[in-house]
């Protein structure tokens, strides 16, 4: 009995113990189904509070760590990606690694982001998202949206120059080549308003035959020119209304007219400021009544005139009555006068005193010539009349070559005659140096010596004793005296003139005729002397008329001998003979001589 009382007491033991095991296991279980509940039922939060509450139970364990490592926060990232809290949902899910499919929910967060960028106009940050994602999606083509909504944009704002850069980027994506010529032109119309035509004209031109292109670059240039032309740039303004006179553009043939009117209105002020008034005046001229150039003509007038007087010369005043605006002719031409009589009077008082101190004839003459009619000379003329009366009657000027007449050089006598023509001696110095012989031999210039030679002609030796050359004349009328009786006296019959070199001596024969029909014919052995015919004789007269008729020797000599020896006809026709016969003086040369003997009276 008291086994049975211990062995019962054991099994109640023993299921006591069961009883206290059994009882906590059941519950533990239960948690963990609801646990588990909640987790299919994405209670995350509360399958984890049922799990730790259970920890030790089964895999509790394991469920804690799986739920709160992954679970839970990809169901919070997926939240936060539903929510749009992408940012936040791209780190939560980039934690997770490559928990499930969150590699692909990072890239589904990425371009959702990116998409946002774009919604809320943060283009760029659209772009640099949308370019990460690289091919994922449509992002290749969600980048080239972006970029042209930014463009536009760009456009939109006035960002002209981003705008194309942008469009041009996007190449033939949708309309970007229309649009890019649509931004430029827009830029080229800023430029336009802007004032900035050199950009607008580029650019403009730039777009070639786009919209109204060509006639927005016609328009430019026309306000351009304008503006040049307002700032006087008168020359850049007609050569770009030239141009579009070539184009027919509006009045443009008019504003290069007005233009080119002002250059040569601005040349012509520049003209007058260099004080070229004669230029001036001209362009002035040729300007008309454009602006103010009527007074402009004036103004270079007096301009002129007072730069003259200031001047106060003759050619000043000169030049000024030769201008063809002048108006003060009258004034410059009194004050011209009055300064040429000055100018005349000190230039003739200059010239006198240079003719006076030559002490020369030639130059006391040429000033009487110069200036002898001028009316500013005064007494300069009577002046000079005296000094030149005063120098020809002054025998100191002579006496050297006259009193040594021998010694004279050519050069003296040259000098003498050259300075005082006129001179009272003048004759008697030319005379040493050029004469007749017997004057020459008087003076002892020049001596000689006469031999015979034949029956016409005779033989004369001069010395010239002087250290000059001497031209001495040997003239009709002359004749020799011969030293024998019964030898012929001989006359010149026609003249001769020859020079001899100073100190030197000459021989020439001398053509004459027999002065004695009975006589000797002369040789070289029969000396003569030199003697001059008396003038008034008649042998004097009938030679001088034999050399004025050109007569032969035949009839000169037949009318000496008729003069000196008046012999019978058959004596005149027959003393002459040539040598093998035969009259050297016929009938008729007769009849001719006793004409001239009969006229020389």
């Amino acid at each position: 009995m008291k086994k049975i009382l211990i062995i019962l007491a054991s099994l109640l033991v023993v299921l006591g113990a069961a009883a206290f095991v059994t009882v906590p296991y059941a519950i533990s279980s239960a948690k963990y189904g609801e646990a588990e509940t909640m987790f299919a039922e994405g209670d995350y939060r509360g399958a984890l509070a049922g799990f730790q509450a259970i920890e030790d139970f089964r895999d509790a364990k394991d469920k804690i760590q799986e739920l709160t490592k992954h679970v839970i926060p990809y169901a919070e990232a997926e939240t936060m990606l539903a929510e749009g809290k992408f940012e936040k949902a791209i780190a939560a899910f980039e934690k997770l690694g490559s928990y499930n499919n969150s590699p692909e929910k990072i890239l589904e967060a990425k371009y959702a982001l990116a998409d946002t960028y774009f919604k809320s106009a943060d283009y760029n940050k659209a772009i640099n998202a949308f370019e990460e994602l690289g091919s994922y999606n449509n992002s290749p083509e969600k980048i080239l949206e972006v970029k042209y909504v930014l463009a536009g944009t760009y456009f939109k704002g006035g960002d002209y120059s981003k705008a194309i850069s942008a469009f041009e980027e996007l190449g033939d994506y949708n309309n970007s080549p229309v649009k890019i010529l649509e931004v430029k032109y827009a830029l080229a119309g800023t430029y336009f308003k802007g004032g900035d035509y050199s950009k607008a004209i580029s650019a403009f031109e730039e777009l070639g035959s786009y919209s109204d292109s060509p006639v927005k670059v016609l328009e430019v240039k026309y306000e351009l020119a304008d503006e040049y032309f307002k700032n006087a740039d008168y020359a850049a303004a007609e050569n770009i209304f030239i141009e579009l006179t070539k184009q027919n553009y509006r009045d443009s043939s008019e504003r290069s007219d007005e233009t080119a009117r002002h250059i040569k209105y601005n040349d012509a002020a520049a003209t007058l400021k260099r004080n070229d008034f004669t230029g001036a005046y001209d362009k002035f001229k040729a300007l008309g009544n454009f602006l103010d150039c009527e007074n402009k003509l004036i103004e270079v007038d007096e301009a002129y005139w007072k730069q003259t007087l200031a001047q106060k010369t003759m050619t000043g005043y000169d030049t000024y009555m030769k201008f063809a605006g002048a108006k003060h002719t009258s004034e410059a031409k009194a004050e011209y006068e009055r300064l040429y009589g000055i100018e005349q009077k000190s230039k003739a008082t200059t010239a006198y005193n240079a003719a006076v101190n030559t002490k020369t004839i030639p130059a006391l003459n040429n000033f009487i010539l110069e200036w002898g009619s001028s009316p500013y000379i005064d007494d300069l003329t009577e002046r000079a009349n005296k000094w030149i009366a005063s120098i020809r009657a002054d025998g100191t000027l002579s006496a050297e070559i006259l009193n040594n007449p021998n010694s004279a050089t050519q050069s003296m006598i040259d000098a003498f005659t050259r300075d005082y023509p006129g001179h009272k001696d003048e004759a008697k110095i030319l005379a040493l140096n050029k004469g007749e012989l017997l004057a020459l031999v008087q003076s002892g210039t020049v001596t000689v010596s006469v031999v015979g030679d034949s029956i016409d002609f005779t033989t004369v030796k001069l010395t010239n004793k002087s250290s000059r050359d001497v031209t001495v004349t040997i003239p009709v009328g002359l004749y020799f005296a011969a030293s024998s009786g019964t030898v012929q006296n001989m006359t010149v019959r026609a003249s001769k003139t020859v020079t001899i070199r100073a100190n030197g001596s000459t021989s020439v024969n001398v053509a004459t005729a027999c002065m004695n029909i009975n006589r000797n014919i002369p040789n070289s052995n029969d000396a003569f002397s030199v003697y001059s015919l008396d003038k008034n004789s008649k042998l004097a007269r009938v030679m001088a008329l034999l050399e004025e008729k050109g007569a032969s020797y035949a009839v000169t000599q037949a009318a000496v001998w008729i003069v000196t020896d008046n012999p019978n006809e058959y004596d005149l026709l027959n003393t002459l003979v040539y040598v093998g016969g035969g009259r050297a003086i016929n009938e008729n040369d007769l009849a001719q001589a006793r004409e001239i003997v009969r006229l020389a009276g």
